[in-house]
């Protein structure tokens, strides 16, 4: 059984246990570590992740521009466009760390093992057949624990489309998931499972969030001048409540329909407000209006701005309260539904 007892946790010594560990991993807990020294190697051995997949991260940004794979294909880009940001970030976060971690991370110790079941069907009561298989365990301990972290790696190759250059870029695509797999298998070992699950969950925050943050998509209204600032963006909240703050003279829409944006600035209701064609596509969209003049009207602003860039003419219709919002062909709200 592994200890630091009487020993002050640094990033050396942290560096030099985890060196150990890799070169002959051991199915020994650490012992002897207060809750703080276990935060502070959670720190260190994040750090060294950040090192070891930062690496591969750079590799990736060197190919890229070559053309051997498309990150515009990689199943996070296509699960954001599903999920949006708030959906992803729980995905990447918190669901898909918890399973990948039980699957290949809880297994990596023999007293607390889900497949103990096949130990006890194997041995039964008796005690020698026991003991020898804890020894053929200690004995394979490495080749399980790299088995396991491989196997991890490598199932994320599902996230590329299959190909050969894909096959052949196995080691540097998933060389940031081995790194993530390997320290988490270290930590789960010498300091428990939740730990492993920690430490995956900060990688993905950082890791994933990053990349989400370059997937927001660009202003498709972008309005800078003397009177006011506007800036409208294709929301990618996905299908969460949506949420408005309006003032006197500014205003803001979260993840809000382009149809019930539209009736909002109107100031009609909902039955008052007519969609010629009544089919069209129905983007949700985030709106931040701020004015750099004052006694600007927001609404009639942001609506002229919307009307301009979606191609809308406002008619009247059969009744006074009716208001018909008509789109002209050229509008992307309808190509984009041919």
């Amino acid at each position: 059984m592994v200890t630091s007892e009487n020993q002050s946790i640094s990033l050396a010594l942290t560096f030099r246990q985890v060196r150990d560990f890799l070169r002959r991993p051991e199915d020994q807990p650490l012992t002897g570590l207060s809750r703080g020294d276990k935060w502070k190697r959670l720190f260190h051995v994040f750090l060294l992740d950040l090192l070891g997949s930062g690496v591969f991260i750079l590799l990736l940004s060197v190919l890229e521009p070559l053309g051997l794979f498309d990150p515009e294909e990689h199943a996070v880009a296509q699960a954001f466009e599903e999920l949006g940001t708030a959906g992803m970030l729980i995905l990447a976060v918190l669901v898909a760390p918890f399973f990948e971690e039980v699957f290949f991370r809880f297994p990596l110790r023999f007293k607390r093992n889900p497949l103990a079941f096949i130990r006890r069907l194997i041995a039964g009561h008796d005690a020698d057949k026991q003991e020898r298989i804890h020894r053929s365990w200690d004995r394979r301990f490495p080749w399980i624990f790299y088995l396991f972290t491989t196997v991890f790696a490598l199932i994320h190759l599902t996230n590329f489309p299959f190909s050969v250059t894909i096959l052949l870029l196995a080691p540097i695509l998933t060389g940031a998931q081995f790194v993530l797999g390997a320290l988490a298998g270290v930590l789960r070992v010498q300091q428990g499972f939740l730990w492993a699950f920690a430490l995956h969950a900060i990688h993905n925050l950082l890791f994933v969030g990053s990349a989400i943050l370059f997937m927001s998509p660009p202003a498709i209204i972008e309005v800078n001048n003397t009177n006011y600032h506007l800036e409208v963006r294709e929301s990618t909240a996905g299908d969460l409540d949506y949420s408005s703050y309006v003032t006197a003279d500014s205003l803001a829409y979260s993840n809000f329909t382009l149809r019930a944006l539209l009736i909002d600035l109107i100031e009609r209701e909902e039955d008052e407000v007519k969609f010629d064609p009544e089919g069209f596509d129905n983007p949700r969209l985030d709106v931040t209006y701020g004015p750099d003049f004052p006694q600007r009207r927001p609404k009639m602003d942001v609506l002229n701005e919307i009307r301009g860039y979606y191609g809308i003419e406002l008619i009247e219709g059969d009744s006074p309260e009716e208001i018909i919002v008509r789109f002209s062909p050229e509008s992307p709200v309808l190509s984009a539904k041919e």
